[in-house]
């Protein structure tokens, strides 16, 4: 990954922290890594563990930033989630995956933000 996609990819977990903090969410954890992945946000809220994938875009040319959340994205995604509810001995809580889609204009000030609940209701455990 270039520095410029990292420094984007960066600006948008920011933007998403701060989303999600405004909305009653208290962060846990931002890029939690493990050699099975990272996780972009882990947040809390009303006993519920939201591990959020944050995709962040300069433009929608390509498609909306969701779209590059496909189906094995996820899959890989719950393998570092696994991971993190046991090392972190969290078995007893409830948990979901979320989505947030961020376009930047070109000096990085936020056009959209998009919040996906619960996307992968299916995959998880």
């Amino acid at each position: 990954m270039t520095k410029v996609k990292k420094q984007i990819g960066s600006y948008g977990e920011q933007y998403s922290a701060h989303y999600l903090q405004g909305n009653g969410f208290h962060i846990i954890d931002i890029n939690s890594t493990s050699r099975w992945g990272e996780i972009d946000i882990i947040a809390e809220k009303h006993g519920t563990i939201h591990f959020v994938e944050v995709k962040t875009r300069k433009s929608t040319k390509q498609g909306k930033p969701v779209e590059a959340v496909t189906y094995q994205k996820l899959k890989k995604l719950t393998r570092a989630i696994e991971f993190y509810i046991l090392s972190h001995n969290l078995s007893n809580k409830k948990f979901q995956i979320d989505v947030i889609g961020i376009v930047l204009t070109q000096d990085n000030k936020v056009i959209e933000i998009k919040y996906y609940p619960n996307v992968a209701a299916d995959l998880f455990l």
